[in-house]
């Protein structure tokens, strides 16, 4: 399992995360990632000399534990904000925060006081998808019910407020928003045998926690965190759709639920979807850098950065399968690929100079390859060759069928991988997708990466295309 946040601090400009990963065999693992440039020095041990101080320590088993050496390394830890504190974990936590906090008792007291609705799941996954089920057959699960729990569902840590919900539905007001997720709520809790609890000084049936928990109210306003098995039935059922962030060897952005082995752009201010996370266009004609970068940026500490797709601040992140996909759809290395961006532009240069005039700077590279992707009307650039030239890397399209070319064989293309392979046809002609420029890179020994599925099949020499 991934690393995961359980435990979010915040002081003035800096951060401390501490994430949660569950082994294979059930214990969870604990391990603290921070931000210290402006976390105030009275949160550090006069034990630790917080500028020699390991700042990624190793992951430890148990949560205990984990808060004894967060303790270690930040003393005044439980003085820090609590930006979110995961439901799983937060009865421990807060159990351990009241006990060493001064003046933010009051922050740590209002999340234990909110843990009765944190503490046991209500119904299965199952039921929950059984539940949506017959919500849908019967007509009781409106455009309006689905927006708001998508907008739940894609929100960080499933967290939204009363504010954020009306405006995914198109409510003027975030009233309208409560009373219809409460009856939406209603719905879903009849439907599972739920009896909610009740609160407020009416004694009122308090139906949203069929959906969400609660937690404390850091802006002033209250906030909805989803349940899991709630989260996990919506995408079970499809009511969640994937993003369409995924890029095919065309250069096509679809939607799929597989992300692939690489992140990238189309220009790093090329925002391309709407603020309901839909794609609004494929391309930004003003934009021709587009690259492809590593899955999982990562900060000083060597920590996966994690990013909310597709938010209203950021440009369009787009996925691929491997480097041949990217290539193909008109991409080329970003600098965070290192080694391989400068040995990119070395071969480039090397193979097109001469021809195309640049001696070099990726400026001039790119616009040269967005020439050669799409032309002026937007349309996908190829060109025939005989597919016996064509080196490895090389994506071509072929009877309706995309292929990588690779070795004495071609590898058939799918979203999650390669799914067949067959013996390179000789003397056949083939529609290439990689832009040209790139293609003679590829015949100057720059191998592009593929998905490890290219090296599983062992080609049937009796095929044919």
């Amino acid at each position: 399992m991934k690393w995961t946040p359980v435990l979010e601090l915040g002081s003035e400009g800096g951060c401390i995360v501490l994430e949660g990963r569950q082994d294979a065999r059930g214990p969870w693992f604990f391990r603290f990632r921070t931000n210290e440039a402006a976390i105030e020095e009275l949160c550090f041990s006069e034990t630790y000399a917080w500028k020699a101080a390991p700042r990624t320590p190793e992951a430890v088993k148990g949560l205990d534990t984990a808060l004894e050496k967060l303790g270690e390394r930040y003393e005044g830890w439980a003085d820090l904000y609590p930006v979110y504190v995961r439901p799983k974990f937060a009865a421990q936590i807060c159990s351990m925060a009241l006990s060493r906090s001064t003046y933010s008792t009051f922050q740590w007291q209002e999340i234990a006081d909110n843990l009765y609705f944190m503490s046991d799941p209500i119904a299965s996954v199952q039921s929950f998808e059984k539940a949506l089920y017959c919500l849908r057959n019967e007509g009781s699960l409106s455009a309006t019910d689905i927006k708001m729990l998508t907008a739940q569902y894609r929100a960080r840590h499933s967290t939204i407020t009363a504010t954020e919900l009306a405006k995914a539905a198109g409510f003027s007001h975030y009233s309208a928003a409560n009373i219809h997720y409460g009856k939406l709520a209603h719905r879903i809790a009849d439907r599972l045998g739920f009896n909610p609890p009740k609160g407020g000084s009416d004694g009122r049936a308090l139906y949203w926690t069929a959906l969400s928990y609660s937690e404390s109210k850091p802006a002033g306003e209250f906030r909805f965190i989803m349940r899991p098995e709630l989260a996990k039935a919506l995408k079970a059922c499809g009511i969640i759709k994937p993003l369409q962030n995924r890029v095919l060897p065309t250069g096509e952005i679809v939607a799929a639920s597989s992300v692939g082995t690489l992140m990238g752009n189309r220009g790093a201010s090329a925002k391309l979807h709407t603020k309901d996370k839909l794609l609004k266009s494929q391309y930004n004609p003003r934009q021709v850098d587009w690259k492809f970068c590593v899955l999982e940026a990562k900060d000083g500490s060597g920590n996966c950065i994690q990013r909310e797709l597709m938010s209203s601040k950021s440009y369009t992140e787009l996925f691929f399968l491997d480097e041949a996909t990217a290539f193909a759809a008109g991409h080329r290395p970003c600098t965070c690929q290192g080694r391989k961006f400068y040995e990119f532009i070395e071969r480039w240069v090397l193979m097109n100079g001469k021809e195309y005039g640049v001696s070099g700077g990726i400026k001039n590279i790119d616009r040269i390859i967005a020439e050669e992707r799409l032309d002026s009307d937007g349309n996908k650039v190829t060109y025939a060759a005989v597919v016996d030239g064509l080196p490895d890397g090389t994506m071509v399209e072929h009877y309706a069928k995309i292929y990588l070319v690779w070795g004495g064989s071609l590898r058939e293309w799918s979203l999650g991988g390669y799914v067949a392979a067959i013996s390179r046809p000789k003397g056949q002609q083939v529609r290439v997708l990689t832009p040209r420029s790139v293609v003679n890179c590829f015949g100057a020994e720059y191998r592009p990466e593929v998905h490890p599925t290219a090296k599983t099949f062992v080609p049937a020499s009796e095929q044919t295309l």
